[in-house]
């Protein structure tokens, strides 16, 4: 895998005032500059009072019309700036030649001055200054603290243009630092003040680093878009600095992408702004050629530890040895200097390398060490949850265990794993005063950065062992799958009776598990295509063949781990052509512990929220009107936040589920704007032996929507739900049956998990108007969430008809016609407020 590489910290130093002389003063008006570029507009005014000429009114102008006070301190007059403008002059002088130290002092002192005369937001200037030079000097510590103080200050003074550079550089420090949601926060603040003003160059540089960011999270599709927006904002007058930036990062993202011709073509246009960032464009040049003798030979810093590992890949094929020392020294450099980003890329590399020469015992140490390592991992993290930092180290800790014959080391490290999602959602859904935003930001493609949510909350040591495993019942088995490249490591239990199989897939698995889920999940009104039987075969053949005959209990509890999660293990079939949810009363966890197999009876009736915009329809009335006859009868409320419960016996939810793809704490059930938000759902703990989320992509699998297990399965069972039935993929109307059937046989004592296999062959079975019933859009997205074999403590059986019922309602009914009658007799001029209640 090849490095990241990430833009010098000076992306965005055109603020500081040595890019050039700007023209002096004639008739340009202030305001048409500033919406240009704030960064001219500010050299024209320091420009301005060195000759020797007042800004008051023309700033004053500024501040009315857009708000932005960045450049108050500039309305004192010449005499009092100009000898502490002077001194910033040469500081800028100083810090162009490459004095750094030397130019830092200076900025300190115009800083003093500047604040001993009251101009406050040029002394801000001057921090803001001082910490672009830490930054270039990769002392990242100091120059965060810097700038956390001068935002602080800036905000209070509202400072726009100030803030915005501010963030921007926060955003890039916090990257270095590897503190990837602040990062995003920042650039966000940052894009939305470029906007605000408006200024081109701004917006431009934010969405480059907004790609950048993406990109280093394994986004390529948003990284793109991102991409797309920030050249189409490049005009003549882009700053050269952005320009180069832009292009040169695109170019290696394109190489990255596989589009060499397209890298090698925005290499060259890159070429021209070459100067102004050497040591990048080297190391980018020497990744896009592969060329080795491209990079500066007196690299140091960041551009060091990236030139290392770039050798380190080159020469990790016929010299590994040769290789791990670079990546060892990259890694210990990178310490070094806190930059934790590219530490983590040499201990992956470290780790693939270990593998590769097969020295299994040492990457043990290595893996485990690197996620000793890892602060992010036991973090909450709204925004990104971990991942990004999880999958390499988690992934070869588990395949060098293996490798070693220690396969029940490596559940043990993947139940851990489990456990801490859990942990991690059970923490976040428990913070006091931790508010989540309720509405999409203006643009869609910032949302990462306007909403990245960050609570520094430490979790339990996570080598600890969890909670005790389960005693499994007679009647069921556990299998746990977790696949790895072109295996599937399994391990199937009954009783104390564990067995470990390593299945190979030929190399497929993920292509077949794609397109089986990308042909039952649809966005559009018509049916999809029922899956090929080849791939279903394929998949049958592969995974479930092999272990047939350990299966010998009726009972399955399925734990699939990361790209098995997408598959619907009820289509595939047995050797005899049975399918497994014909044969198998199946269930799914995402961890087999205790915890999930304790019980408690809830006395509260059971309760139904349906969103109003639903009941528009026929089917949800009918729907409606069934699960009212059932006894006790449910309490019906309305889908939103005020008056959502979330205590019964079960809970019905139905409503469309707008699911953010991008963030799934914004997804809302319901109609826009009254929807219940998911975390309005999640605001108090929930008190039900079962829950139904009767909606669209409810239990829809990890990815970019949900961080955790199954959708928001993971989410409800750490808020207290004992047992869910979700769905996969969109629902259909059609399929209401399958759950209103559920109910029925749940209410005569059978366990959750047949209730549901017996409704779906019930609705499969079903032969109506031609509808296409086994169709497995119909029925096979419909799962049970918990512990196998779960019955409800009280009944919920629909209502029988009694006679005796009925003519004692008829003769209410005939009395309170005849008092009506007799009343309306007596008082025909009006209707009283009695009459009016009878007859209501």
């Amino acid at each position: 895998m090849k490095s990241i590489w990430l833009p010098s910290i000076l992306l965005f130093t055109i603020s500081c005032g040595i890019c050039g002389a700007v023209e002096g003063p004639g008739q340009r008006d202030l305001l048409s500059l500033y919406r240009t570029s704030p960064l001219q507009a500010h050299r024209f005014l320091r420009n301005l009072i060195l000759n020797g000429h007042s800004c008051r009114g023309a700033i004053e102008r500024l501040e009315r019309i857009t708000g932005d006070r960045s450049f108050e301190a500039l309305k004192l007059s010449p005499e009092r700036l100009g000898s502490t403008l002077r001194l910033r002059t040469r500081a800028a002088d100083l810090w162009e030649a490459g004095q750094l130290a030397s130019a830092r002092l200076l900025f300190t002192r115009a800083e003093k001055g500047f604040r001993r005369i009251g101009a406050s937001s040029e002394a801000l200037f001057c921090l803001y200054l001082r910490a672009e030079i830490l930054a270039q000097e990769e002392n990242f510590g100091d120059c965060l603290r810097l700038l956390d103080q001068g935002l602080r200050e800036s905000r209070q003074h509202e400072y726009s243009y100030l803030t915005a550079l501010l963030c921007q550089s926060s955003g890039f420090v916090q990257w270095y630092k590897d503190q990837l949601p602040e990062s995003a926060q920042s650039f966000g603040r940052a894009l939305a003040i470029w906007k605000q003003i408006p200024f081109r160059d701004g917006i431009v540089a934010s969405w480059n680093n907004l790609a950048l960011l993406y990109d280093q999270l394994g986004l390529p599709d948003r990284a793109s878009d991102c991409y797309l927006e920030a050249l189409a904002g490049l005009t003549t007058e882009t700053e050269r600095e952005i320009r180069g930036q832009l292009l040169l990062n695109y170019a290696v993202f394109s190489f990255r992408e596989g589009n060499a011709r397209r890298a090698s073509c925005f290499l060259e246009l890159a070429r021209h702004y070459a100067e102004l960032a050497p040591a990048d464009f080297a190391l980018a040049e020497a990744e896009i050629k592969q060329d080795r003798s491209k990079l500066p030979p007196d690299a140091t810093g960041s551009a060091e530890v990236q030139g290392l590992i770039q050798e380190a890949d080159r020469l990790s094929d016929d010299h590994p040895d040769q290789a791990r020392r670079l990546l060892v020294k990259s890694r210990d450099a990178a310490r070094r200097l806190g930059l934790r980003l590219f530490e983590r890329k040499a201990a992956v590399e470290i780790g693939r390398l270990l593998i590769q020469q097969s020295l299994f015992e040492e990457a043990v140490r290595h893996y485990r060490s690197a996620l000793d390592r890892e602060e992010f991992l036991f973090n909450i993290d709204a925004a990104f949850p971990f991942r990004r930092a999880v999958s390499p180290f988690l992934d070869g800790w588990v395949r060098a265990l293996v490798a070693l014959g220690r396969s029940d080391e490596a559940r043990r490290a993947i139940q851990w794993f489990a456990r801490l999602r859990l942990l991690k959602a059970d923490a976040l859904l428990n913070q006091r005063g931790f508010q989540f935003p309720t509405e999409m930001p203006p643009d869609p493609l910032d949302d990462v950065a306007a909403n990245a949510i960050h609570a520094p909350v430490r979790l339990v040591d996570p080598f600890v062992p969890g909670a005790d495993p389960a005693p499994l019942r007679e009647d069921m088995s556990v299998m746990e799958l977790w696949p790895d490249r072109d295996q599937v490591y399994v391990w199937l239990d009954r009783g104390r009776e564990s067995k470990f199989f390593r299945l190979s897939c030929g190399g497929q698995l993920g292509s077949l598990l794609e397109r089986l889920d990308r042909t039952l999940r649809t966005a559009g009104s018509s049916l999809p295509p029922a899956p090929a039987a080849s791939l279903l075969e394929n998949l049958s053949r592969h995974l479930l063949h092999p272990l047939e005959s350990q299966l010998v209990v009726p009972r399955l509890l399925l734990v699939p781990h990361k790209g098995l999660q997408l598959l619907p293990f009820e289509l595939l079939r047995l050797s005899d052509g049975t399918l497994l949810g014909d044969r198998y009363l199946t269930s799914y966890l995402p961890v087999p512990e205790r915890r999930f197999t304790q019980s408690r009876p809830v006395r509260s009736s059971p309760v139904v929220l349906y969103s109003r915009n639903l009941l528009e329809r026929r089917t949800a009335r009918l729907e409606l009107e069934s699960l009212m006859r059932f006894r006790p009868a449910p309490r019906i409320l309305e889908l939103t936040g005020a008056s959502a419960a979330r205590t019964g016996v079960w809970i019905h939810i139905a409503g469309h589920l707008h699911l953010n793809d991008r963030f799934w704490y914004l997804s809302r059930l319901g109609g826009e704007p009254r929807g219940l938000g998911i975390m309005e759902l999640l605001d108090r703990p929930l008190d039900c032996e079962m829950l139904v989320l009767a909606a669209c992509d409810g239990a829809r699998p990890g990815g970019g929507a949900f961080p955790y297990w199954m959708g928001a399965s993971e989410l409800l069972l750490a808020r207290g739900a004992q047992s869910l039935i979700m769905s996969r993929w969109q629902l259909a109307e059609r399929s209401v049956p399958i759950l209103l059937h559920l109910y029925r046989l749940v209410g005569e004592g059978v366990p959750i998990d047949e209730a549901l296999a017996l409704s779906r062959r019930r609705f499969r079975d079903s032969r109506k108007d031609d509808f296409p019933a086994e169709h497995p859009f119909f029925w096979a997205g419909i799962v049970h969430i918990g512990w196998p074999g779960r019955v409800l403590s009280s009944t919920t059986a629909p209502a029988a008809p009694d006679l005796s019922l009925m003519l004692a309602a008829i003769a209410t009914a005939t009395g309170l016609w005849c008092a009506a009658r007799t009343w309306k007799r007596r008082k025909p001029h009006g209707r009283s407020r009695t009459n009016g209640r009878l007859t209501r």
